[in-house]
């Protein structure tokens, strides 16, 4: 699937990836000590890592918030899939 256009905008504007600003917004939430990945390539890593140095601007983080899911969405939704 291609990214959310939000988070895709926001991304080029900072010449980054969309995981590593998915990261970096998640990172940004004062009660957010750590963020799991499932980094798989050294790619994807290096990406990860780079979410901890971007600066977001309130403006960004304003739109990315539009893509906030409540946590009772997010876990029927993710109930309902198959996984075998």
């Amino acid at each position: 699937d291609p990214p959310d256009p939000v988070l895709a905008e926001v991304a080029d504007r900072h010449d980054s990836t969309v995981d590593a600003v998915a990261l970096a917004w998640v990172l940004g939430h004062e009660f957010v000590d750590v963020v799991l990945s499932g980094a798989v390539t050294t790619s994807q890593l290096h990406s990860n890592v780079a979410a901890a140095e971007l600066d977001l601007s309130a403006p960004d983080r304003a739109a990315l918030q539009t893509l906030r899911e409540e946590a009772s969405e997010y876990w029927a939704t993710r109930g309902a899939l198959r996984w075998a």
